[in-house]
């Protein structure tokens, strides 16, 4: 019997681990039309790289990245390579993109890019990512910006 509660505890806890890679949810903006949210990455994400798999928050249409380093750069010496996963279905081909927004240009600080899509305007619920930014660069938060379009 004792087997049995442990191994309930153990199942249920698979989600906390596996989808704990959200640190703050710091601006979340629904209205009929939309659901905007900006999310800070928990800053073991924050590491050049490194491919990281992540369950979204909130189910998406479009989104962007965005980062806070300590220098100043030229936005396109941050590559981002991703791809999306639409639910109940397939991953998307791999895609390349840069940064293109800079920190004074935006309300939140932060280098972003443009508005990025997966294969089409349906939802999506996961993303895979990877990036490289100048190694003498040191990211100081990782934020995924996700869009709803209804």
């Amino acid at each position: 019997m004792m087997r049995k509660y442990l191994f309930l505890l153990l199942l249920s806890l698979i989600p906390y681990f596996a989808f704990n890679q959200v640190d703050t949810v710091v601006f979340d903006q629904l209205t009929t039309e939309h659901h905007l949210q900006i999310v800070k990455l928990k800053d073991k994400l924050a590491k050049p790289q490194k491919k990281y798999k992540l369950k979204t928050p909130i189910e998406f249409t479009s989104f962007a990245f965005g980062w806070q380093v300590d220098k100043k750069i030229s936005p396109s010496d941050i590559v981002i390579y991703y791809r999306v996963h639409k639910k109940n279905s397939k991953w998307t081909d791999w895609k390349k993109d840069e940064a293109y927004i800079t920190p004074d240009e935006t309300r939140w600080q932060m280098y972003q890019t443009n508005l990025l899509f997966g294969i089409d305007d349906g939802l999506n619920d996961k993303i895979e990512f990877y990036y490289e930014m100048p190694p003498n660069v040191k990211c100081n938060g990782l934020y995924l910006i996700l869009q709803n379009v209804k």
